[in-house]
């Protein structure tokens, strides 16, 4: 079994280790929030970061999780286990090669499909371990407003943010991906069907071209939208150069090192950026041509065939998994659908983490 070391914040534990992922070395970095006691069926959920930011940004959630498994706890008995991986090139997980690299730049399908194969490692390392439990229907779960559903419990949820999406997807997409390193495609299928049961995607999928000098500003600020009813996003919303909402403090501003003088005449927010939780080194050497075409074009495909167009031979890709697709109703959206987070944006997860989690909750739960 491979080592895992436990780390101590504020009055938290954690746990830190590393998944390997093929026949090669490769490995993923996670933290590991911990089993939720006494919840005997909780459901584990796995974090996928975004572009040029690593798994820190979810780490605000990480005392919800420990704190919900407390009877006496403000937030309930919610059994969740939090697992959070870094992805590959990002810090403690292996880099890219430079093969790997040219086949992103290529838009090779391959890229995406050695991503898949990636999150099927993920989910066999936890199982094996003993770190999910089975999916469970006790027909009490609650819906949105307090209805009950289905009521699955344990199992393992997806969630991926902003670009996670593309590597949640990816488990999806291809068919082909599904057999693992050295593994056999009908038993791990079998073997996932009985523990993956949803995926969050978790974010905005449309962004204007023109926005693309001041995106970091743009997709974390706070919009407020006309009449939500109509699904309509604000004008400010698509001219941005020119018309920033009022009293306008983007979310990527509290991601910064403020300067510790007292008297310092600094603006509030326009510190260095945090270097535990940036990576721009990762962004610029892998990200960067998942944002433009031929890769763009890829992955557009991998959207349709998991989410709408399956392989005509092979159908979907474990089929009784649902969707979920989770936004704030601040967030720079043109049209939005699913479940809504009030008065939230792009980076809920650290601006708000309470009101994130509730909304995690009842995703994961209803």
């Amino acid at each position: 079994m491979e080592a895992t070391q436990t780390h101590t914040q504020s009055q938290f534990q954690f746990q830190t280790g590393k998944i390997p992922v093929d026949a090669l070395g490769t490995e993923l970095f996670y933290v590991d929030s911990g089993p939720p006691v006494p919840d005997s069926n909780y459901t584990t959920v796995i974090l996928i970061h975004g572009s040029g930011i690593n798994g820190k940004i979810f780490e605000h959630l990480v005392p919800f999780a420990q704190a919900s498994s407390s009877s006496n706890s403000n937030h309930g008995n919610h059994g969740l286990r939090l697992i959070i991986p870094n992805r590959r090139d990002y810090t403690f997980s292996t880099p890219y090669t430079d093969s790997e690299l040219e086949d992103l730049k290529a838009g090779k399908e391959e890229a995406l499909q050695r991503t898949g194969k990636e999150m099927v490692e993920v989910c066999k390392y936890l199982i094996e371990r003993k770190m999910v439990c089975k999916i469970t229907d006790d027909g009490e779960g609650k819906g949105k407003g307090g209805g009950k559903t289905g009521g699955k419990k344990g199992g393992i949820v997806f969630l991926g943010w902003s670009m996670g999406n593309a590597t949640v997807l990816s488990l999806f997409g291809w068919p082909e991906a599904v057999p693992s390193q050295g593994g056999n495609g009908k038993e791990d299928l079998e073997l996932l069907d009985a523990y993956v049961r949803r995926m969050i995607l978790w974010g905005e999928f449309e962004i204007p071209e023109e926005m693309a000098s001041n995106f970091g500003e743009w997709v974390t600020d706070y919009w407020d939208h006309p009449d939500l009813s109509l699904r309509e996003a604000s004008s400010a919303c698509l001219e941005y150069t020119t018309k920033r909402p009022k009293n306008s403090r983007p979310s990527i501003r509290n991601l910064v090192v403020e300067d510790p003088n007292p008297n310092s005449t600094t603006l509030p927010g326009s510190g260095l950026p945090r270097s535990d939780i940036f990576e721009p080194a990762a962004q610029g050497r892998s990200e960067m041509p998942m944002y433009f075409e031929p890769m763009q074009g890829t992955i557009k495909k991998q959207a349709y065939k998991a989410l709408w167009n399956p392989d005509p031979e092979g159908g979907f890709v474990l089929p009784k998994v649902d969707v979920v697709w989770l936004t704030g109703t601040k967030a720079p959206w043109y049209c939005v659908w699913g479940w809504e987070i009030d008065g939230a944006n792009h980076l809920a997860q650290w601006d708000e983490p309470e009101k994130f989690w509730s909304a995690l909750v009842d995703a994961v739960m209803y």
